[in-house]
């Protein structure tokens, strides 16, 4: 028996040594972020909020952007993959804070309610004014199939004075197009286009989050 009781204290030292005073923590339960990045039918679902901004906060945003991007003109590039042309949101931007409010009131509750997420973990990457032009061929009026390099993603429409558009979801096969001041929420894995727009300018703005669980899957 003595033999028996050595073999099971030498088994539990080497459990206790290798597992707990190696200083390498418990892998984290990361079945929540596979299902996200794989897509599972839970996170293929989207939602449109409606009038999440009056029309008035609408053609702020819109002329704070045009004004700025008169300034400091477009950027084309700033996104590697699939670049828009856009400008990113700041701080600066009079609009930004009362539109970050909104977004973490409105559409990050959506989010808890859509995919059952814990909202305190949840955090704006980057909110950014893009433009998609159906008046000039040579500019951008469309943005072709990707996914995004985060958890979950959303679209506010600021204006309906132009023609084509919307956006279109590949694994359900849908075609969303909005009204000024209304917001689709999706899983930014879900693959997803910005649809052509024909005629006039089309402007929104297209808005990055990120969920704190899930910082290992963005590096990989």
């Amino acid at each position: 028996m003595t033999i028996i009781y050595c073999i099971v204290a030498l088994i539990l030292f080497y459990i206790y040594y290798y597992f707990l005073e190696s200083g390498e923590p418990d892998p984290p339960n990361n079945d929540e972020c596979a299902n996200i990045y794989d897509v599972t039918p839970k996170y293929q679902q989207i939602a449109v909020i409606e009038s999440v901004l009056t029309h008035d906060e609408c053609d702020e945003i819109v002329n704070t952007g045009v004004n700025y991007g008169n300034v400091y003109n477009w950027t084309t590039q700033r996104h590697e993959h699939y670049p828009t042309t856009d400008n990113q949101m700041t701080t600066e931007w009079p609009c930004y804070k009362w539109l970050e409010q909104r977004v973490f009131k409105v559409i990050f509750e959506k989010y808890r309610e859509l995919y059952d997420v814990n909202i305190n973990l949840l955090a704006i990457e980057e909110m950014f004014l893009s433009k998609y032009n159906g008046n000039d061929p040579s500019k951008q009026n469309s943005l072709e199939i990707h996914t995004d390099g985060n958890e979950f993603s959303f679209v506010l429409a600021l204006n309906n004075n132009y023609e084509g558009g919307g956006t279109y979801f590949k694994e359900i096969n849908k075609v969303v197009k909005l009204k000024k001041g209304d917001c689709v929420v999706f899983c930014g894995q879900q693959e997803h286009a910005g649809l052509k727009v024909t005629k006039g300018m089309r402007y929104v703005v297209a808005g990055f989050v990120v969920y704190d669980k899930c910082e290992r899957y963005r590096q990989d």
